[in-house]
This record gives structure tokens, sequence and C-alpha cells, in this order.
């Protein structure tokens, strides 16, 4: 069996030889030549033009539940601030948006309120927890919350 993709087009002539492996037992022989003729491609094309409209989609930023509620803050071994601590609920950002735009999320914590007293916040923005797959989420410093010791006593102070 003979093949190839390599003849260019136009006539062509083909031989077909035998050669034995036991020449005493058996003769070689050589066919009779068969043209054959190879044309251009004459074949059909087709085409489509295809259209779509990208929506501009959004970026969205939420908390499943907004309210944490932390321990109550208790004075330090030197007596001068009152500290808490404990877990924020995750953010979600959803980006449908098209081509890729990048974003950037930064997370800031107010003053603590009973709701009338305010208490300072202390130490900076929480760490929120994050899950990225383009863009950026930075949390900052872990939140502790400080009060000095003349701080009157009240409520407990939530965020």
């Amino acid at each position: 069996m003979f093949t190839t993709s390599s003849l260019a087009a136009g006539d062509h002539s083909f031989t077909a030889a035998f050669v034995p492996a036991n020449s005493a037992a058996y003769a070689g022989s050589t066919s009779g030549a068969v043209p054959y003729v190879i044309g251009t491609f004459a074949g059909v094309t087709a085409s489509q033009d295809i259209t779509t409209t990208v929506q501009s989609g959004a970026l969205v930023i939420s908390v499943d539940n907004p309210h944490v509620t932390l321990p109550s803050p208790e004075l330090n071994a030197n007596g001068d601030l009152l500290t808490t601590m404990g877990a924020i609920n995750p953010v979600t950002l959803t980006d449908t948006r098209a081509g890729d735009p990048g974003w950037s999320v930064s997370g800031q914590l107010t003053d603590f309120s009973d709701g009338g007293t305010h208490q300072s916040r202390g130490h900076g923005p929480p760490r929120p927890p994050r899950t990225a797959t383009s863009g950026s989420a930075t949390g900052g410093r872990s939140a502790v919350p400080r009060a000095r010791r003349t701080t009157p006593p009240g409520p407990t102070v939530a965020t």
C-alpha cells in the first residue's frame, strides 16, 4: 500500500514493483504504468458573521451577615487598655464585568458604640477573611478596641 499527501496537481504515472525476499522461489515483477491526474481543489467555502452583545456586568461586594458580636472587652494586665478580639464574617466580591478590568478592596472599622456612647476603635481596621481569583483584597492590622481606664462603665460595646 502506498499513501502520500504531497503530490502536486497535474499528471502522474504510477507503477508497482514486486521484489521477492527469496528470489530462488519467486520471480520479481513490475506492473505497467497507470496514469493518474490530480486536479486543483475546486471545493466550496462558507462563512458566517457572528455577533453578540456582552453585557457590562457588575462589581458587587456583599456580606451574608453584617452583624458580628465580639466578646466583652477586658482590661489588660497594665490596667490601661480594654481589649476584645474575634472574627468578622466573610466578605464576598463578585465580578461579572467583561475584560477582567481588575479590582481592589479594603476594610475599615468604625468606633464601637453602645447606641449612644462611642469608644475608640483602637489599633486599626480588621482583617476580613478573603478569597480572590482576580484583583486584590487587603485587610489591615488586627482590630483591638481600646479605651482609657477612665472610660465610664456602660453597656457592652458592639460594632
